[in-house]
């Protein structure tokens, strides 16, 4: 099954109300993690640290500077075995459509070790899920935004 083909259940799944839980960033995590296993995609357990994050920080659109508002976003990673990130899906944002395409391009940045020969088989790609908080920093007088 291609990558898309599994994306496309992935997404379908993860989209279903079972696999949301009250909160807009409070996830299902065993219901997910199931749906992509599912899906031929491994879930690392524990999480995986990656051999390179991304530079700096997400370029953020005017409205999130001008708002200045904080936030939380949980993106999954679906790693490729040579440890290339292969794609990249929003599961929740708080608050919703502040940050959304800046992470989306600040996260190519990151890469993962190729798939160890211990990994479960037939996952040919693996799953890692990745907190973003934002908080902005202010100037001396509270009330600029530092760029």
């Amino acid at each position: 099954m291609s990558l898309q083909a599994r994306i496309l259940i992935l997404l379908a799944a993860l989209f279903s109300p079972a696999a949301w839980a009250k909160d807009a960033c409070e996830l299902n995590i065993p219901e997910i993690d199931a749906k992509l296993a599912a899906a031929g995609i491994w879930v690392v357990p524990g999480g995986e640290t990656p051999v390179k994050t991304p530079e700096g920080k997400p370029e953020f659109s005017d409205v999130a500077l001008e708002t200045g508002v904080d936030g939380q976003l949980k993106l999954l990673l679906i790693v490729a075995p040579d440890g290339v990130v292969a794609d990249r899906v929003v599961l929740c944002a708080n608050p919703f459509g502040y940050f959304e395409p800046a992470v989306l391009e600040w996260s190519k940045g990151y890469a993962y070790p190729p798939i160890p020969t211990s990994a479960p088989r037939p996952f040919p790609y693996r799953a890692v899920l990745v907190t973003v908080n934002f908080k902005f920093d202010y100037d001396s007088t509270g009330s600029n935004i530092k760029r």
